[in-house]
């Protein structure tokens, strides 16, 4: 989808800042709990072919990638430079 990719464009270079400036322990939960908000709107859907759809669709995709950027902020605030890309990649591996 066009909308998410230039959404991501703007949002995601923001939150990855955020991320860097706040505690991963206040900034992970709070990316759960918009996800948890988006697929709530989802579920309140009744009609697939409204603007309101792709709005939450857009919405979905985009909480998705800020809890992936909140999860990765741990990893590298946290692990020694030796061991961070490994981790990093068999995260992203299993999860």
């Amino acid at each position: 989808m066009i909308a998410s990719t230039l959404t991501a464009i703007i949002v995601l270079p923001i939150v990855g800042f955020i991320c860097d400036r706040i505690e991963s322990r206040k900034i992970v939960p709070v990316a759960y709990l918009l996800r948890t908000f988006t697929v709530f709107m989802f579920y309140e859907l009744k009609d697939p072919d409204t603007w309101e759809a792709y709005l939450v669709c857009v919405s979905i995709v985009m909480t998705s990638i800020i809890e992936q950027i909140a999860n990765d902020s741990i990893f590298y605030k946290n692990l020694p430079a030796e061991t961070r890309g490994v981790f990093n990649g068999l995260y992203s591996f299993v999860g």
